[in-house]
This record gives C-alpha cells, sequence and structure tokens, in this order.
C-alpha cells in the first residue's frame, strides 16, 4: 500500500489499544490524547433509544465518555480484530469491541458486542488520533455479575 509504512498500521492499533486501556483504568488524560481537537464520539446511531451519544470536540468527549463510566462499579472493555486502511495523513480502522459493565450495589450487569468505525487523522504533532469513532451495537444483554469488585492494585 502506497504511502504508509507499516509503522503507520502499528501507530494505529497502538492508538486503539491505548484508547480501550485508557477506558478501562479510567485515564482520563490518555482519553483526551487520543481524541483529535474536534474529535467526535459518536454511540448508537439514531434507532439505540437511550443508548445513543453523540459528544464534539475533545473535551465533550472526554467528558461525556467520563460521565458515563465513572457511575460504574466496573467496566471491562476488549477490542480486537482492528483491520486499517492508511492513506497519507488519514486513515480508517474497523474494531470490534466486547464490553461488561456493572452499576454499584448491582448484580445485573451489561454484556455488549458492537463495532467502532474509526476515522484517523495523523495530527500536526505526528501522533494519530480519532476523528471520529462511530459505535454501533451488535449485540446487548444483561447478565448477572454477582462477584465482588476487588480494589485497584496496579500501584
Amino acid at each position: 500500500m502506497a504511502g504508509h509504512s507499516d509503522n503507520d498500521v502499528v501507530a494505529i492499533i497502538n492508538l486503539v489499544n491505548r484508547y480501550t486501556d485508557a477506558i478501562n483504568r479510567r485515564d482520563w488524560a490518555t482519553v483526551s490524547d487520543v481524541f483529535a481537537e474536534d474529535g467526535i464520539w459518536d454511540v448508537g446511531g439514531p434507532d439505540a433509544g437511550p443508548f445513543c451519544f453523540l459528544f464534539e470536540g475533545r473535551g465533550a468527549v472526554v467528558s461525556g465518555i467520563r460521565g458515563l463510566v465513572e457511575g460504574l462499579e466496573f467496566l471491562v472493555q476488549k477490542s480486537f480484530a482492528p483491520v486499517i486502511t492508511v492513506s497519507g495523513d488519514r486513515a480508517t480502522a474497523s474494531v470490534t469491541v466486547e464490553e461488561e459493565s456493572r452499576a454499584p450495589g448491582a448484580i445485573d450487569g451489561g454484556h455488549i458486542f458492537g463495532m467502532y468505525t474509526d476515522h484517523i487523522r495523523r495530527d500536526a504533532d505526528g501522533q494519530w488520533r480519532f476523528e471520529r469513532r462511530e459505535f454501533r451495537f451488535i449485540y446487548m444483554e444483561t447478565r448477572q455479575y454477582p462477584g465482588n469488585v476487588l480494589p485497584d492494585r496496579r500501584g
């Protein structure tokens, strides 16, 4: 593929992984860093009802995601099978996601599968960032998570 190197693909895979890791760790500084200043996070689409979210601009994206995640007792996101196409300083990616979560005091939690369609660009500082992350649900269910959430021991 002309116009890019394998390093670009590796950097974009790293971008996807940094996002997932930041969500799992609740690392809002990294969530901020992986989005372009004018980045957009679009979840659910018009048919997703209460599971439809659209945040525009880095600050709104970070505060919107943080608002959704902070209220959960746990959230574990797994992303896999990225398919990436690079053209110069722009790229697209398709990323499959599985996510499990539970609210404080609950036993029932959410289990979802879905896919991100990403529009990514290399910013002036040379870093790849999400210009737009568009998530669409494939499957949703309520599951019981009766176990204990353990304290963070990453130290």
